[in-house]
């Protein structure tokens, strides 16, 4: 995960949220109409989110106002937990609710498309910003891979492939840009160094998890003969 989003507490609403989405338009027993009716919305939410994020460019932008803040760290997220709920309660009423709260969750993702541009000393060009993004939006995609897995294994695999492909480029670029040593060979200065070795920690683990996930979608897409 890129440093700037990888605290984001909120961000478990919205993991919550694409769980139960999923699985409800995955769901055998969902009607046709419905089914259409969110593939549409959610292809024209995503076209609209690309859009949104491939314009942003120019001089870094200064942060929002503190009522911006609570409406996408408190108000979004507390929506996003709602509408689980009514996904959980009710499949007509959670339908609706759901597909509508995808235009949320895609702005909540460039929400923090916006704050790559608020803060260029974390990242600097366009080309990071870009692959950090990318990262900060596969984690989502990873939780829908899960999801869809029970009843739909091959569109959950390929979701899993989909995920490590957008953050490969992330990891290739923060360990061979960004500093004199990669993240394994920092492990190996002395504790005298006074370094904080915890992020080096986590992105071996992180790139650990992304090898497994590649891995085991590719064998479980390979033909059972």
């Amino acid at each position: 995960m890129p440093r700037s989003t990888c605290a984001q507490p909120p961000l478990v609403t919205l993991f919550l949220f694409v769980v139960v989405y999923v699985r409800l338009v995955l769901d055998p027993t969902l009607g046709k109409t419905k089914k259409l009716i969110s593939a549409v919305v959610n292809g024209y939410a995503a076209a609209l989110a690309a859009y949104y994020v491939l314009s942003l460019h120019g001089p870094p932008r200064n942060e929002g106002p503190f009522s911006a803040v609570i409406i996408f760290v408190v108000v979004i997220p507390a929506l996003f937990t709602l509408t689980a709920a009514l996904i959980l309660y009710s499949q007509t009423v959670g339908c609706f609710a759901g597909t509508a709260a995808v235009f949320l969750a895609l702005a909540y993702l460039a929400r923090f498309a916006v704050a790559l541009w608020i803060f260029p000393s974390l990242y600097p060009d366009m080309l990071e910003r870009t692959v950090a993004f990318a990262c900060f939006a596969s984690p989502e995609i990873l939780v829908a891979a899960v999801a869809a897995i029970p009843s739909r294994p091959r569109l959950g695999y390929v979701a899993g492939l989909i995920t490590a492909a957008l953050a490969w480029p992330h990891f290739v670029y923060h360990e061979r840009g960004l500093y004199l040593a990669n993240s394994w060979n920092l492990l190996n200065l002395p504790d005298s160094a006074g370094m904080d070795f915890a992020d080096a920690k986590l992105t071996i683990i992180a790139i650990l998890f992304l090898v497994v996930v590649r891995a085991r979608s590719l064998v479980r897409l390979c033909p059972a003969n």
